[in-house]
């Protein structure tokens, strides 16, 4: 997958996407859902690298959930629903305020979106 997200260009990308078939061919369920669903990945191929790179990178996301699991996990039931949306919230508010670093390469990307997207930054402007 990381060759497919991370192809230099849609050639290169769908040069993988072949390697891939080709490797994992005895899954044949796992093949179908990357050749039915490739156009979302040729989607990507619309932006810069750099761009591109901050789309289909998880890492922030997996770790939010990650965070979120290690409080629901850790009790065997919990009383009510409200008591888990309790839960969830404060450890949502303790991972946002933990949350300092930057994305990595933001003042480059942010040119970038502005010349892609002229009026992405103004959207609740307007």
């Amino acid at each position: 997958m990381r060759a497919m997200y991370g192809a230099v260009s849609l050639t290169s990308a769908q040069s993988a996407l072949e390697a891939f078939i080709q490797k994992w061919s005895m899954y044949p369920s796992a093949v179908k859902v990357w050749t039915n669903n490739f156009r979302y990945v040729e989607q990507l191929f619309e932006y810069q690298a750099e761009i591109r790179k901050n789309i289909y990178t998880t890492n922030m996301i997996e770790a939010f959930n990650s965070a979120l699991r290690k409080v629901t996990n850790r009790k065997a039931a919990f009383h009510n629903d409200n008591a888990v949306f309790k839960i969830l919230y404060l450890r949502t508010m303790d991972i946002a305020n933990k949350w300092i670093k930057p994305i990595s390469g933001w003042a480059i990307i942010r040119g970038k979106l502005d010349i892609v997207l002229p009026n992405w930054d103004n959207a609740d402007a307007a």
